[in-house]
């Protein structure tokens, strides 16, 4: 198997240096409040996605677009070769395109659609045990198959997944978002389906491509997608309302957003 080398820079706030990571470009001065920036380090998968595990360890995936390959890497061990650990994705599903999340109850990393071989999009929910560094299917497919959709875990434990295309940037918009409850399966929220959100809106790019969400102090869900905001209940059948006026600033597939407190949320770039 090919492997990508990508780079990544690290920061680290408060600076701890390890006599092991100096060669490797850590950083060895700084402020202990407000850190450092290490040397660009060789990474062996192209990370377009990384999630921090309950165990304290980086998984990434997206190598290229085959997305056959993650790493996990054991900030413990250091920035090394040895500190990683490459491992294949066997299920048939790319990841590069997925959306993702921890469970709260079991610390599994679960990934949901993704691309097939076919270049369409996947249904699949995947989940990868940090324990065994086992990636598997659940066994619980979404009733629509997704490329680049969003993943929002509810505080009473349900997945909402929203978004995503049908497969590649010319398919079909996926406008109905669905809710998955552990136990009991997929639910789709056909009082939340909306072309104007999750389609082609004048204003903007696709608004299936990854849109932003949060969950608010109310249980709704915030969301952005490219320049419109909206609210969706996932009670019932759900239903979604669109908020007058647009956001103007780090719109689009390309931008990056965070909440950086309860009901507060900021974006750039795009």
């Amino acid at each position: 198997m090919s492997v990508i080398v990508a780079s990544l820079m690290l920061i680290a706030a408060p600076l701890v240096v390890d006599s092991r990571d100096q060669a490797a470009g850590a950083p060895v001065n700084g402020s202990a409040t407000t850190g450092a920036w290490s040397g660009v380090l060789s990474w062996p998968t192209l990370a377009v996605h990384a999630v921090l595990s309950p165990a304290g360890k980086v998984v990434t995936w997206g190598n290229g677009q085959s997305g056959t390959s993650f790493d996990v890497w054991d900030p413990a061990l250091g920035t090394g070769a040895g500190s990683h650990q490459l491992l294949s994705n066997d299920t048939g599903t790319a990841l590069f395109c997925s959306g993702q999340h921890v469970s709260p109850t079991t610390g599994e990393i679960l990934t949901f659609g993704g691309e097939l071989p076919d270049a369409s999009g996947a249904v699949a929910a995947l989940r990868f045990a940090p324990g065994s560094n086992q990636l598997s299917d659940t066994a619980n497919p979404m009733k629509h198959p997704r490329w680049y959709p969003t993943t929002t875990r509810l505080p009473d434990g349900r997945t909402l997944v929203q978004g995503g295309s049908v497969g590649g940037f010319d398919g079909a918009s996926v406008i109905t978002p669905e809710l998955f409850t552990p136990g009991s399966g997929w639910t789709e929220l056909t009082g939340a389906a909306s072309e104007a959100i999750y389609g082609y809106p004048a204003n903007a790019g696709p608004g299936w491509y990854y849109p932003r969400t949060w969950v608010q102090s109310d249980g709704r869900i915030f969301g952005l997608s490219q320049r419109n905001m909206y609210y969706i209940d996932p009670s019932g059948a759900g239903s979604i309302t669109p908020i007058p006026g647009t956001w103007n600033r780090g719109a689009g597939h390309q931008s990056t957003a965070v909440m950086y407190r309860p009901t507060r949320s900021c974006g750039s770039g795009g």
